[in-house]
């Protein structure tokens, strides 16, 4: 945990609201579990209740489960476009050139 925690807790204070409400989908995504579930799980229920109320005061919603035939449907696109090796083609047809070669 301690190991995690010194890797991953700088760039986690950097996301957006947005970016950590989509953090959100994709950890139910993989788990098949929300992410309110998770922390109750390893941080108690008071612990969990709390990261509630402060993802609903940023509009997000840890007990929200992902739903990849319905509002999620975007995301889930997106994540089979870069599990096949699809993704950056249409990135860079999007946003940019692509990187020299």
């Amino acid at each position: 945990q301690k190991r995690l925690f010194e890797q991953f807790e700088k760039p986690m204070k950097k996301l957006t609201i947005s970016q950590g409400g989509l953090l959100l989908k994709l950890i139910d995504r993989e788990l098949g579990r929300t992410s309110f579930y998770v922390i109750r799980e390893y941080r108690g229920r008071l612990s969990a209740g709390f990261w509630q109320t402060v993802a609903r005061i940023f509009g997000n919603d840890l007990k929200k489960p992902y739903d990849k035939f319905g509002e999620d449907r975007m995301v889930e696109d997106l994540v089979v476009l870069y599990n096949s090796g699809a993704f950056d083609a249409l990135y860079y047809s999007i946003f940019a050139s692509p990187p020299p070669a």
